[in-house]
């Protein structure tokens, strides 16, 4: 069409000498300039609509290399690796998939009102979009699966670490009372001083005999806690205390073979060697030792 007028206007030109004063001219002129206007929307929708066509493309195969990285991702969760990189790179990668399928649609909806609002009127570019919104389409579907199965692996690994949890508290409440069992098993008391000091704080209280005759030191049933002290079983060897070379008197039961008054070069006692732990504290883990 745009070849015709030209040539008609070239015919008008011949005729009128060169002039442009011409009505029929002037007519021809303006409907050149209208079908070079058309001509250039013409070639700037389409140039629009098939580089569109082509993003919409490179976005579709972003989406397949997520897709396969999210698969990879799930395998290794799948098969007990619970690293937290790569739960969030799921989360991550299936974002972004999202964003990149709600950007093919927009530019697809888009293209397709272009078509409707232009003068291009051909076929075979509706049926080229109408083609690509049925994969892309597809694609969506294939997608929800996938999110389906991401959200079937949280609600895993969401159960999974309650229960390890659950076992993790259950077992630091044990390991805490057991902890607790072996300290306690592993605490004495010891206390030494004069008999005198003894009974004043509590300590010892004379018991049997007859009439006053034959009666012994011995731990009172009711004795003042707060002034034994504590130590380890496990490391504790030796009680050191000091006597005046009167000896000294071990009241609480423990086997005369399990342990030793030790002394020093001048016959002073200077404290208790412990020789056989297991069987000095079996009878009791409090030591009292009178001081003559």
């Amino acid at each position: 069409m745009l070849g015709l007028l030209l040539v008609g206007l070239g015919l008008a030109y011949a005729c009128g000498g060169g002039q442009t004063s011409d009505p029929q001219v002037r007519e021809l002129e303006g409907q050149v300039d209208s079908l070079r206007r058309t001509d250039s929307l013409k070639e700037a929708t389409l140039n629009e609509f098939f580089t569109s066509l082509a993003e919409i493309e490179k976005k579709l195969e972003l989406v397949s290399e997520k897709e396969r990285l999210v698969n990879a991702d799930m395998g290794y969760i799948w098969s007990g690796d619970l690293e937290e990189t790569k739960r969030e790179r799921v989360a991550q990668n299936m974002e972004e998939i999202s964003q990149l399928m709600t950007s093919n649609m927009n530019t697809i909806d888009r293209l397709g009102k272009m078509l409707q609002s232009s003068s291009i009127k051909v076929s075979h570019l509706q049926l080229m979009l109408d083609d690509m919104r049925g994969q892309l389409l597809q694609r969506d579907s294939t997608i929800s699966m996938l999110r389906t199965h991401v959200e079937v692996l949280r609600l895993n690994i969401d159960s999974l670490s309650q229960a390890l949890d659950s076992a993790g508290l259950a077992n630091l409440q044990l390991a805490n009372e057991v902890y607790e069992q072996r300290r306690q098993m592993d605490q004495a008391w010891y206390a030494h001083g004069t008999k005198k000091e003894l009974q004043e704080n509590g300590i010892i209280e004379r018991k049997g005999g007859f009439l006053g005759i034959g009666r012994n030191s011995a731990l009172k049933d009711d004795f003042n806690p707060g002034y034994f002290t504590s130590i380890s079983i496990a490391e504790t060897d030796f009680i050191p205390f000091v006597d005046k070379k009167n000896g000294v008197d071990v009241v609480t039961p423990h086997p005369a073979e399990s342990y030793a008054i030790a002394t020093n070069a001048n016959g002073v006692s200077i404290g208790l060697q412990i020789k056989d732990k297991e069987q000095f504290w079996r009878a009791t883990h409090f030591l009292v030792i009178v001081i003559k």
